[in-house]
């Protein structure tokens, strides 16, 4: 059974934009990977920088969100709890570091960094812990007096086996080696790789070794897996792939290689000339349009590359047939060929003797998975994009409300003082005389000379006062009268 069994990994990173920060699209570091590590294995990771080495290693600790995939490990699907702290997961894997320095804390003391992870997963006394980091510091290479110092006070390839002792300390099952080399000169590289092999033999521990350089992964790997744009290229164990490597991006790191010999030199270059110049011709064979990586396809129990489909190599293995009938033109061959790369066929077989396409099992149900996951996409896009323009209208809104509705003022009554109009002087007109009052015995009504009722310019009330004073004034000269 495989120590560590990794299905279909993928880990994207947003690319966010806009007012809201919405998703704008993805980057793919991780699209697809699949491999699986048995017990005392060393699997080598090789790829050039921003391949996606590094974030499959982290990916797989569980310091990478995951988008999709599983993990299993000792036969247990850990994909769920993978990041959580003190788990069982996290103390059968640990890592390695590429930079020494940064990954060691420079306020504590040698003896402190190592005993960290034994203090978090194991109770021991002072005296144990005191002399399980001596065995460690034992076991890389150095003394017991390295224990009190700081990081700053060794060097890169001492601070390296720190970072080695610290990893070791839990007893894990597999460790993850992020390019530990890398930073060192060659003398000391030898050095750990050395140290990490014996440690291997002696712990029986599995290595996932991250490297760029096919020389060193040649010396600590038995299997390689060779990345490119996020995906596997070819994968094989050392003498697939050292010597029968059919993956153009595969030959190219091969040749880069450099070559002790200077007799060589020559001959190296012009090689690498012509690989270059292959390189471009045939990189419409391993590459789709987009330039992504295909699947893999099995060319032998242990050796696969990654094409749109394959029949089998010529004898020489440096060229690959198409699963195209012989017979037919090569305009046919190109239709066929775009065909395949337009519906993302997983395999396409040719029988013998037959001119008939068969898809591989499980095609339609894939097919209608990603329809389905299309759909789904686009029905989250309306709805973000419906919540958008509402929320959008509502800030608008408050927006108007508060700057010309919030604080409109009360209307303060104006007084304006009356202008007077000077106009030119009118002739004076004489006053009209007003006619004598007529008194009517039949009605109780009083008119003026002009016929108007008096009522009309006095109320009612005062007329009424009037006519009172004449009747005294009328008595008191009847009374006058008499005497």
């Amino acid at each position: 059974m495989s120590l560590l069994e990794v299905k279909d990994l993928k880990v994207y990173f947003p690319i966010r934009g806009g007012v809201l920060g919405r998703t704008q699209g993805w980057v793919k570091a991780v699209d697809g990977v699949s491999f699986t590590i048995d017990p005392g294995q060393t699997l080598g990771l090789v790829g050039e920088s921003g391949s996606g080495k590094s974030t499959t290693g982290k990916a797989i600790l569980g310091l990478t969100p995951i988008i999709s995939g599983s993990i299993r490990f000792d036969g247990e699907d850990i994909t769920k709890y993978i990041g959580k702290n003190r788990s069982a997961y996290r103390q059968s894997v640990q890592m390695i570091f590429q930079d020494a320095y940064s990954s060691l804390n420079p306020r504590k003391r040698v003896h402190d960094i190592i005993a960290e992870p034994i203090r978090n997963f194991e109770k021991l006394t002072k005296k144990e812990e005191k002399y399980r980091i001596d065995e460690l510091l034992r076991i890389v290479g150095l003394t017991e007096r390295a224990a009190v110092k700081y990081p700053h006070e060794f060097s890169g390839g001492q601070r390296q086996r720190i970072g080695i002792a610290r990893a070791i300390a839990l007893k894990p099952k597999l460790i993850v080696a992020d390019e530990p080399v890398s930073a060192l000169d060659l003398s000391v590289q030898a050095q750990v790789l050395n140290y990490l092999k014996d440690i291997q033999q002696e712990l029986k521990l599995a290595y996932l070794f991250v490297s760029h350089d096919l020389g060193v992964v040649k010396h600590m790997c038995e299997t390689l897996a060779i990345m490119h744009n996020s995906r596997f290229v070819e994968f094989g164990t050392r003498n697939d792939i050292y010597k029968n490597a059919q993956h153009i991006y595969t030959r190219r790191l091969i040749a880069a290689i450099p070559d002790v010999d200077p007799n060589l030199r020559e001959q190296n270059a012009k090689k690498r000339a012509d690989l270059t110049e292959e390189y471009k011709k045939e990189h419409d064979k391993f590459y789709d349009k987009k330039g992504g990586v295909y699947d893999l396809r099995a060319i032998s129990e242990t050796h696969s590359i990654a094409v749109p489909y394959w029949k089998g190599f010529m004898p020489n293995g440096e060229h690959w047939i198409m699963d195209i009938p012989q017979d037919k033109d090569d305009v046919y061959k190109e239709k066929m060929l775009d065909q395949l790369n337009k519906y993302n066929w997983d395999l396409a077989f040719v029988k013998e003797n037959e001119e008939k396409y068969i898809l591989k099992k499980g095609d339609k149900e894939r097919k209608a998975i990603r329809a389905a996951k299309a759909k789904a996409t686009r029905e989250k896009v309306i709805i973000t994009s419906v919540v958008s323009v509402i929320i959008l209208a509502i800030l608008a809104a408050a927006i108007m409300f508060i700057f010309f509705g919030g604080y409109e003022e009360e209307s303060s009554p104006i007084v304006t003082m009356p202008v007077r109009a000077t106009a030119a002087p009118t002739p004076a007109t004489p006053a009209p005389t007003a006619a004598p009052a007529v008194v009517d015995d039949n009605d109780d009504e009083v008119e003026d000379g002009n016929g108007h009722d008096e009522n009309e310019y006095y109320g009612e009330d005062e007329y009424n006062e009037e006519e009172i004073d004449d009747d005294e004034n009328n008595d008191e000269d009847e009374t006058n009268d008499d005497a």
